[in-house]
């Protein structure tokens, strides 16, 4: 737990995960369904995309795009990267993974697929 302090809201949060995109930027998820932006060492914020949903993130794999978290009760955020620097990113599909779903469940269906299953094993 650390001690967020983004404009005026000093609390305690639970901050369960966190995956570098690149050199300078950093993802970090908590237990509500924030995403942080990190870049240089500077918190910049929480993005607008986040899920928000009260849903902790629990992992986060970046890809070529941009990245995908995955959060309580399976759900699945993909996010791509966006021109527009005020945004940075945006959410292209959101799913609930069926936990009785295999590998060969998701041949076929593109490489965010392959990587859903990856992180649900």
């Amino acid at each position: 737990m650390i001690q967020s302090s983004i404009g005026n809201r000093k609390e305690v949060e639970g901050y369960y995960s966190a995956s570098w995109l690149d050199d300078t930027r950093l993802i970090v998820g908590n237990e509500h369904g924030d995403l942080f932006l990190i870049e240089n060492a500077e918190i910049k914020g929480v993005l607008p995309c986040s899920p928000s949903d009260g849903l902790a993130i629990h992992s986060i794999i970046p890809f070529g795009k941009g990245f995908i978290a995955g959060g309580e009760n399976a759900v699945i955020h993909i996010f791509e990267a966006v021109e527009d620097q005020k945004e940075l990113y945006k959410k292209s599909k959101s799913f609930k993974v069926d936990p009785n779903a295999t590998k060969s469940d998701a041949e076929g269906e593109g490489v965010e697929q392959e990587k859903v299953m990856a992180m649900s094993n």
